[in-house]
């Protein structure tokens, strides 16, 4: 299945929150995979945000180029080219295998949505035959 490296980013936030739970063992497993395979598709996005980051931001007053949010400022006359790049990177296409997984007993919504992008929640419940 293809990924955009922008979503990956984003389920890759929703696999973290759901391995805080406790769950049953195949589950947990499932998540367990599912980070290892977004794992490097996610330090290649940050790295080359990073990247983005110190070419484009504006330094503050103490030289510093995002602030302790995270925030930074774009230069002015640099924003287009900044968005452009950003843009290009966000839609790089990954490909990924889904994972197979029991569903699990409990998960809001905005979760479900993104685990059902990268885990196979198949009838037979991802259990191994």
């Amino acid at each position: 299945m293809k990924l955009k490296l922008k979503e990956a980013v984003k389920v890759y936030a929703a696999v973290r929150e759901m391995m805080e739970r406790e769950a049953g063992f195949a589950f947990a497993h499932a998540l367990c995979v599912a980070k290892g395979a977004l794992e490097p598709h996610v330090q290649f996005f940050t790295e080359k945000e990073m990247g983005l980051i110190k070419k484009y931001a504006e330094p503050g007053e103490d030289g510093s180029l995002t602030d302790r949010e995270g925030r930074f400022k774009v230069q002015a006359d640099k924003a287009e080219e900044y968005f452009r790049e950003k843009g290009e990177l966000d839609d790089v296409e990954i490909e990924l295998e889904k994972i197979p997984s029991p569903a699990p007993e409990r998960v809001s919504g905005r979760i479900l949505e993104l685990l059902v992008k990268i885990m196979d929640f198949s009838e037979d419940g991802g259990e191994q035959k």
